[in-house]
């Protein structure tokens, strides 16, 4: 299975384009003071995560690596505290199923709650970012841990994957047997299938966001399992 990656440092835009159905990614730079309406899309949901930065959306103050989401008739205006990178998912998805008493949703780095997983080691700090059924077929996490250290191999059979990495994530991400380079400011999209890890150097770091597309009930189930 061939995975797609991009560094997105110098890029503004949409990212990994047709990557995964129903999934897109797009990037967004805006300066100091600089604001953006966005409009909804039928069917696809919002999701903005703050990669640099701090942002006002909807008068709630997010700071960097904060994340907020909505549905597609949601208003939704950020304006940049400081000048900011923001990546943004779009999920199709039937509306119905999501969860409205946790939408809109907004939500800063330090108030996410953490979780521990068998394939982590007891330093490594996961966190929740947008737990699976608030919007349908979309979860969010983040994983952080110096070097030396290992996220261990696995797959996952019935999620889709996307790993988005900070600007202080220097690493290395074994999939499929193979090792490369994962470096700052990247997407990189983790197949349906794929064995993946992460291996950390001495000198190195991880700090990336998950972001898990969910296909059907047995993924939800998977999900419930895997993150209770």
């Amino acid at each position: 299975m061939k995975y797609g990656f991009m560094n997105v440092e110098n890029f503004e835009g949409e990212i990994l384009k047709g990557e995964i159905p129903n999934v897109v990614t797009s990037l967004y730079k805006l300066d100091n003071n600089e604001i953006r309406n966005f409009e909804g899309k039928e069917d696809f949901s919002r999701i903005f995560i703050i990669s640099k930065g701090n942002v006002t959306v909807n008068n709630i103050k997010l700071y960097e690596r904060g994340i907020c989401a909505f549905l597609p008739e949601d208003r939704v205006e950020i304006k940049a505290d400081t000048s900011c990178v923001i990546l943004e998912i779009n999920v199709k998805g039937d509306m119905n199923e999501a969860d409205k008493s946790f939408l809109p949703y907004y939500l800063n780095y330090n108030d996410a709650v953490t979780y521990k997983e068998d394939c982590k080691s007891e330093k490594t700090v996961s966190r929740f970012l947008l737990k699976h059924r608030i919007l349908p077929d979309i979860a969010i996490g983040s994983v952080e841990t110096e070097g030396p250290d290992k996220v261990g191999v696995h797959d996952h059979p019935l999620v889709e994957q996307l790993f988005y990495s900070f600007e202080d994530n220097d690493c290395n991400l074994e999939i499929d047997g193979e090792l490369v380079p994962f470096k700052k400011n990247t997407l990189f999209h983790i197949p349906l299938g794929s064995s993946h890890g992460v291996d950390i150097p001495e000198d190195g770091k991880a700090h990336y966001v998950w972001i898990d597309y969910i296909f059907d009930k047995r993924g939800l189930e998977y999900m419930d399992e895997a993150h209770n």
